[in-house]
């Protein structure tokens, strides 16, 4: 397990956390003296990651596609794609034909920049909530620039009225989407600590925030009716259909995309949905982008 170590100002001593629970004890702190001033503190007025925490895989109960041992390289790009290595990076979940990543799984916690994440914390009505952090629904963050601002031109052209306008023509697609979505929100409660959903699951104050991560589906999508529903049938979303008159309502191609990348190719042992929005997404990039390597 990576620790972070903490050396003493009058001892030659080091003294280890597990790097989790450091991360969280550093943003009580601030947000108890940011809570106690009633304004948030200026020391972290730069978005940098507050701390780097490879460790988070090992505290999850399930891992990402392709999580490994953190390879440098990986977090040096990462870190160049969106300009910061995110507190809350859990590991690689989609890599393109060189092998570079594309996308990355990320802790449904301790996300957004320092400043937030203090921010947040100090508003939390006990230290127990404190310790949460800041929720982050998005599972799946696609990173690479190049990509998105592909895909960014595809939403520019209409496409995301176009595609959503073919799930909803397509009860096949309706289904599979809808699938998707109630599945995103299963793998993201699942990869919380069992710590973490205990707070969640016993405290009234974090309602929202456990609604959040447990019933939103891709880019937000509410999915309560399926997602409870599944876990009164052995915990299986595919035997539930969707809610009567529900219509797919397609929000961001890159977080349906991210998905696609990040499960499709994966090699877990119980596979994934295909997500329809994402499929058309990579169809199309090969189209009109055939210069981007995917």
């Amino acid at each position: 397990m990576m620790v972070a170590a903490i050396r003493t100002n009058h001892k030659r001593r080091r003294q280890t956390y597990p790097m989790p629970q450091l991360r969280s004890l550093i943003i009580l702190v601030a947000a108890e003296i940011a809570s106690s001033r009633n304004t948030v503190s200026s020391f972290v007025a730069t978005p940098r990651p507050l701390l780097l925490a490879p460790s988070l895989a090992t505290y999850s109960t399930t891992k990402p596609p392709e999580c490994t041992v953190h390879d440098v390289a990986d977090l040096d790009c990462i870190s160049q794609q969106l300009g910061y290595l995110p507190t809350n990076f859990v590991g690689v979940s989609a890599r393109n034909a060189d092998r570079v990543p594309v996308a990355i799984q990320t802790y449904p916690l301790f996300g957004g920049a320092p400043r937030r994440q203090i921010k947040t914390a100090a508003s939390m009505p006990n230290t127990q909530l404190r310790m949460l952090g800041t929720p982050f629904p998005t599972l799946y963050w696609l990173t690479c620039p190049i990509i998105s601002k592909a895909i960014a031109n595809l939403e520019g052209q209409g496409h995301v009225q176009r595609i959503q306008q073919i799930v909803r023509e397509c009860d096949d697609l309706t289904q599979r989407l809808w699938t998707c979505h109630a599945e995103y929100a299963e793998n993201r409660w699942d990869s919380l600590t069992q710590i973490d959903r205990s707070v969640l699951e016993n405290s009234d104050e974090s309602s929202r925030i456990r609604d959040m991560l447990q019933y939103s589906g891709i880019a937000g999508t509410n999915v309560t009716r399926v997602v409870r529903t599944a876990r009164e049938n052995d915990g299986n979303p595919r035997r539930n259909e969707p809610a009567s008159g529900w219509q797919p309502s397609i929000k961001c191609l890159h977080t349906h995309y991210a998905h696609f990348r990040s499960t499709t190719f994966s090699n877990q042992v119980k596979k994934p949905t295909i997500n329809p929005v994402g499929e058309m997404v990579e169809e199309l990039l090969r189209l009109e982008f055939p210069e981007v390597l995917l």
